[in-house]
């Protein structure tokens, strides 16, 4: 019994389907951040950490979608948000600033940026190491 449909190539009306989707999803991201800016504006503590949440989905959104420039700013963004965050509450957001900081130097990786981008992956690994420690001293 052979499958053929693992032996087929990929049918291209399927893969510009999929790259609408994913260009949609950037989109409707896009849009999500714009939102939970204005929420974050009016209410920092009840908002921050879900446009830090977003602003990540949304770089590696645009990552995916081969827009590896744009990628950028949304994850620095959501890194800093984070590490303002886990100054006031390391316990909460430390583990969150490690993941945007390790996003964040795979987009600079990849729009070129490899001095910041080995930049952002030594902080994720001091923050990381950090956290391993009990959080010894302030942030």
């Amino acid at each position: 019994m052979t499958f053929e449909w693992a032996h087929s190539k990929p049918d291209p009306r399927t893969e510009a389907m999929a790259e609408a989707a994913r260009a949609e999803a950037a989109g409707n991201l896009d849009e999500a951040v714009d939102i939970l800016r204005r929420l974050a504006a009016i209410e920092p503590e009840g908002h921050e950490p879900d446009l830090a949440v977003a602003l990540t989905n949304l770089g590696s959104q645009l990552s995916h979608v081969g827009r590896r420039n744009d990628a950028v700013a949304p994850a620095r963004e959501a890194s800093e948000i984070f590490r303002q965050l886990t100054a006031l509450n390391p316990f909460a957001f430390a583990p969150n600033l490690v993941s945007t900081l390790h996003n964040l130097s795979v987009h600079l990786a990849q729009a070129g940026q490899h001095g910041a981008a080995r930049a952002a992956a030594a902080e994720a690994a001091a923050v990381r190491e950090w956290i391993r420690l009990g959080f010894p001293r302030g942030f």
